[in-house]
């Protein structure tokens, strides 16, 4: 069993923007952290980590590189490994470049899986995606840990099949190992990392407004947003609390909440930038994972509620408020 007291906690896709978010949650609450990613920790974060704590160590590896990955857990021994590197694709990737998405996705978490079952780390927490609900998000009104999944594109198709590589591992070497299931994320540190092929419409509007452009969007659908830091606290929350009650938890609140909700915030903070509102995604100078009019299926917190309590998330509109004041105080990173 595991506790929330000082851990030494290492972070695949540290770099990317749940890891940076990760990497803030954990620093301010006094762990020891340790970063993998691809590339290196971007200087803005860096300095924002330093005046929260300390810079982490990020070693520079290719995830897929087994024996990369075993030796950075063999050094660092760490109590726990969230993984969360993965390449988050859209369907341009699909056709161009499918091999890396499969590579990274899968053989990339079971280099991660084995590293950690050699070293003895004591939990895994496997950072997984809604994605994999697929089509069930628009056929069903309320998806939970248990409903059938059926993902449609390479990213879903992946993130389970790196779900079912996690469970047979756990039961095949005894590590204990948990996944969240991210709905969708917006907030702090989001940036076009090279291999996430989707940026949230906030981003996109609140960078036009910054630059002064004009942002054409789609009345959307409401859908379980969940805001950054918010989800980086339960996933550390499931990485560092003690025995998990079980294997798989959707992480989002229960609320729902839709981008033309916020369009007066949004002009008052671009007074001087129009926001207009089109009828079709192809009109649309926003752009989104999905055609945004159609009705999503509420995703159940249940789970993750019970383990961590009633006071995990902001609500939606406390997020978005939220979000434009860390873009006042951090404005070069649009």
């Amino acid at each position: 069993m595991l506790s929330d007291s000082r851990r030494t906690v290492l972070v695949t896709g540290a770099t990317g923007f749940i890891g940076l978010n990760l990497l803030h949650t954990l620093i301010a609450d006094g762990h020891d952290v340790i970063g993998v990613a691809s590339g290196p920790l971007p200087q803005l974060a860096a300095d924002s980590l330093g005046r929260t704590g300390t810079v982490p160590v990020v070693e520079q590896i290719d995830i897929r590189d087994g024996v990369a990955v075993h030796d950075v857990v063999a050094r660092f021994r760490p109590h726990v490994v969230i993984h969360a590197a993965a390449v988050t694709a859209g369907a341009e990737r699909e056709r161009t470049d499918a091999r890396t998405i499969v590579d990274v996705n899968v053989s990339g978490t079971q280099s991660v899986l084995d590293a950690c079952s050699r070293n003895d780390v004591g939990r895994v927490v496997h950072v997984s995606s809604g994605a994999v609900y697929g089509a069930a998000t628009f056929g069903t009104d309320t998806l939970d840990e248990t409903t059938h999944v059926e993902p449609v594109g390479l990213y879903g198709i992946t993130k389970l099949a790196a779900e079912q590589l996690a469970r047979r591992h756990a039961e095949l070497h005894h590590t204990d190992i948990v996944i969240g299931r991210l709905s969708a994320v917006f907030g702090p540190w989001e940036y076009p990392t090279g291999v996430r092929d989707f940026m949230s419409p906030m981003l996109q509007v609140v960078r036009a407004g910054r630059n002064g452009e004009t942002s054409r969007y789609v009345e959307d659908a409401p859908r379980n947003w969940v805001y950054a830091p918010d989800a980086a606290r339960a996933l550390t929350g499931l990485a560092l609390g003690p025995t998990h009650q079980f294997d798989c938890y959707n992480i989002c609140p229960e609320e729902r909440g839709a981008l033309a909700q916020h369009m007066e915030r949004l002009q008052a903070f671009a007074p001087a930038v129009e926001f207009q509102r089109v009828g079709r995604p192809d009109e649309a100078t926003v752009s989104y994972d999905a055609d945004p009019r159609l009705e999503r299926a509420t995703v159940s917190g249940t789970r993750i509620r019970s383990e961590l309590g009633d006071d995990l998330w902001l609500s939606h509109d406390d997020a978005f408020d939220s979000y434009l004041s860390w873009v006042d105080s951090n404005p070069d990173w649009l």
